[in-house]
């Protein structure tokens, strides 16, 4: 059995998204098709426009047949940490080959640049990760990026990569064809505008859904926190505390404050996955005792993947499909982060909690 693995965030599901999925099953062939998934919070410390069971359902409806979460700890991480958990997943799940977007679509060359980073030591103590990418390998986009880290962690697991064209700059607002980038989506959306021929889920993305949403609440926890109590926290790193406590003295808006708080350290996407694990009260010493990814959560799947999911619980893997199957610590974090998204829509909290309890999507269509 052949099997496609692929890393997502759907942030939100759109139309270059489909095109990935169609390419993604022509160029492997492969039998199925399996994703993991960041869930309601994303890697660059945001929350996602829509929630993940309306993306892992929407995923499902367009040729992907298992659906995976990446857990929050794992997905609001820098991008070596986000892609070696989301490929630990993905190997748990017997997948063969993954297939990414990459802005160059130089596999040859992605590979290159994952050897040399091998004998590479990373800092983000002086400059960001970002940065010191430059420093050591030139100017690099965001996919190519990702997509070396997902090289250097899928060799650890002898699965073979391949990469895919994007349609699209990563970060580009600019619209000019019916294939639009998640972040041209979301700036558009929240300006108001209509998003509906470039999303399927337009009429289910949530205009609360923005770091901004938090500000008040954040700037309060900041202003009462103890600067002590802080350090403990996750990515609460070279008094970084201090930083975020005299940003909040001084702004009254989230904008102003990232800006004082970004340094040649600390870039935009840092500070935001700091200020998600903060609003989590993440600890440190919990972060590192799950450290690794090692179970196999499903948001949503089909009856083609039960083949692969009795498999599975056949070699003793951790299939998870309830959630009080989930270890302690995740359980109590799914459930934070699922208090905390919902933040700026109470009305929707009760269902995402109940939903949350509740078991995966199933899609009985074997297209």
């Amino acid at each position: 059995m052949k099997i496609c693995g692929i890393v997502v965030e759907y942030n939100p599901f759109h139309n270059g998204h489909i095109y990935h999925l169609q390419q993604a099953r022509l160029q492997t062939n492969c039998d199925l098709l399996v994703a993991v998934m960041s869930p309601h919070f994303v890697q660059r410390g945001e929350p996602a426009i829509t929630d993940k069971w309306k993306r892992a359902k929407a995923a499902l409806r367009h040729g992907v047949d298992l659906v995976l979460e990446l857990p929050t700890l794992h997905a609001v991480q820098s991008a070596s940490y986000f892609a070696s958990a989301a490929i630990d997943i993905l190997a748990l799940a017997n997948v063969d080959t993954i297939i990414f977007g990459s802005e160059s679509s130089n596999i040859e060359k992605l590979q290159q640049y994952a050897k040399k980073l091998q004998s590479i030591s990373l800092d983000e103590r002086t400059i960001s990760t970002v940065r010191q990418y430059e420093n050591k390998l030139g100017a690099l986009l965001p996919n190519d990026i990702l997509g070396i880290n997902y090289i250097q962690a899928a060799k650890k697991h002898q699965i073979q990569t391949r990469c895919i064209q994007r349609t699209n700059a990563y970060h580009s607002k600019h619209i000019d064809s019916h294939i639009a980038s998640a972040s041209a989506i979301r700036h558009h959306f929240f300006n108001g505008d209509d998003v509906t021929p470039y999303t399927i889920l337009a009429n289910e993305l949530d205009p609360n859904a923005r770091l901004h949403t938090y500000y008040p609440y954040l700037q309060t926890h900041l202003l009462l926190d103890d600067p002590n109590r802080m350090k403990q926290l996750f990515l609460m790193d070279e008094g970084i505390e201090h930083r975020l406590i005299e940003a909040a003295k001084q702004y009254d808006d989230m904008d102003s404050f990232l800006s004082y708080c970004i340094s040649a350290r600390y870039t935009r996407s840092r500070i935001q996955r700091t200020l998600i694990h903060y609003l989590l009260d993440t600890s440190k010493q919990e972060a590192n005792l799950h450290a690794k990814a090692e179970h196999l959560r499903i948001l949503a799947f089909n009856t083609k993947s039960r083949v692969l999911l009795k498999q599975l619980q056949k070699e003793g893997k951790p299939v998870i499909s309830r959630f009080q199957q989930l270890p302690a610590f995740y359980q109590q974090m799914e459930q934070k982060a699922t208090v905390l998204y919902t933040y700026g829509n109470p009305a929707l909290r009760k269902q995402l909690l109940k939903k949350e309890l509740e078991g995966p999507y199933y899609d009985a269509d074997d297209r």
